[in-house]
């Protein structure tokens, strides 16, 4: 993967499995800068708020990315963070004989959550999709389930 910027290249590698399986298909992760250079992720420790920032460095501009929440996950526990990402779907081919159509059909969040490492400096990544829903029914939206942005 290459990034425009050294900051964005470091974050992406942060958070980027170094391997991941699509079904038969192998893929091995290296995240390179603007100058073609290798980049390390940044070291721990990292707190809640700094892995955050670094989530909204990584993934502005992704048109499924919407913002990222740090707090508890239940009362009275430790910060941990809400990458949060649109609620739609997302369907590409692949070698799954199982679909009709052999195409993997997943969320936004899942999709992501699938390629990225669910903890990073032993804070939980708890990947979320949004409370609002991308719909034209009202009857169907979720109410008064904005989560609490801290960051």
């Amino acid at each position: 993967m290459h990034a425009l910027s050294n900051e964005k290249a470091r974050a992406l590698a942060t958070f980027l499995k170094s391997f991941v399986q699509f079904g038969n298909v192998s893929v091995t992760v290296i995240v390179t800068n603007n100058e073609n250079e290798i980049v390390n992720p940044f070291p721990c420790p990292l707190d809640a708020f700094e892995i955050a920032h670094l989530f909204q460095v990584a993934l502005e501009n992704n048109p499924y990315f919407e913002q990222v929440v740090v707090q508890p996950q239940f009362p009275g526990g430790p910060n941990v963070v809400f990458p949060v990402f649109t609620a739609e779907v997302i369907q590409f081919f692949n070698d799954d004989i199982s679909n009709l159509c052999q195409t993997f059909t997943g969320v936004a969040a899942n999709v992501f959550r699938d390629v990225m490492n669910d903890e990073v400096c032993d804070s939980p990544i708890l990947f979320s999709t949004s409370c609002v829903m991308n719909s034209e029914n009202t009857q169907l939206q979720n109410k008064d389930l904005t989560p609490k942005l801290f960051y």
